[in-house]
């Protein structure tokens, strides 16, 4: 049963027409709730409106200070959540920390993965190997791989990659896709 808004409850309580009984049939209020509301409406100290209602909440942080602290994250390089939690003098919560920075980081690194370079210019992505354009880049070398558009980047220059052969996966075989 759908409850009625507390203003509507007071008022059939001060009309005093029907017993507890009733109204907690009529309102979905429990009778010793009603009891309590009627007590303070006779004491005069009832409230139809929370306290907190339209109040920012004690442990706000602002887009500004949000950004802030992600920028000093990534400026300073430091190798742990934990570590620039302990730099920060432990003034924001670690949990806050790590899903602030997480969230982050997923925002950047989504659609990049990295791969190792095969013999040849390839490079194999969900069983197909790619022929790298205009590319001479040394075998098992790490590269950037755009899984959205299809390209690498190599100290800081973008190839293109040229569909070469698919490749049948061998049973449990996953290392490759």
């Amino acid at each position: 049963m759908k409850k009625l808004s507390k203003e509507k409850v007071v008022n059939l309580l001060k009309e005093k027409k029907y017993t507890y009984k009733q109204l907690s049939k009529i309102t979905g209020y429990h009778e010793k709730s009603l009891i309590r509301l009627n007590t303070q409406i006779k004491k005069k100290t009832i409230r139809t409106i929370h306290g907190n209602k339209n109040k920012k909440p004690y442990n706000f942080i602002d887009q500004n200070t949000k950004t802030y602290l992600i920028k000093m994250f990534n400026e300073k390089k430091f190798k742990t959540y934990k570590e620039f939690y302990i730099n920060l003098n432990k003034k924001y919560s670690y949990p806050f920390l790590c899903k602030l920075l997480s969230k982050n980081q997923k925002k950047t690194q989504k659609n990049i993965i990295t791969r190792k370079v095969l013999k040849n210019n390839q490079i194999q992505y969900k069983n197909i190997r790619y022929k790298i354009k205009n590319g001479n880049i040394k075998y098992l070398e790490e590269v950037k791989l755009h899984k959205k558009d299809l390209f690498i980047i190599y100290k800081n220059k973008k190839y293109f990659l040229i569909p070469y052969k698919k490749l049948k996966a061998k049973k449990g075989n996953t290392k490759y896709t």
